[in-house]
């Protein structure tokens, strides 16, 4: 996985959209997460999108898995400010 590694952030009523990326492996790549905040979703190509629902703290881990079954994940630390 090559995108993203490092801590990531928002403010509670903002959007995002993050395309996550890996290289090596044998594509295609199918991409899953757990405990991302509230109101984001990722689809399977690895697209990340929605609203930040809450101002908190999360530990969300993203995984890609290639064509072969070989798997790569990271755990992430995601901050959504509140907002006012």
């Amino acid at each position: 996985m090559t995108s993203p590694r490092t801590a990531l952030g928002g403010a509670a009523g903002g959007t995002v959209s993050l395309q996550a990326s890996a290289t090596g492996g044998t594509t295609p790549y199918q991409w899953t997460a757990s405990d991302l905040p509230t109101g984001l979703a990722i689809s399977s190509s690895g697209l990340i999108t929605g609203g930040y629902a809450t101002g908190t703290r999360f530990l969300a881990t993203l995984r890609v898995t290639d064509a072969l079954g070989a798997t790569d994940a990271v755990t992430l630390v995601w901050t959504v400010s509140s907002t006012g």
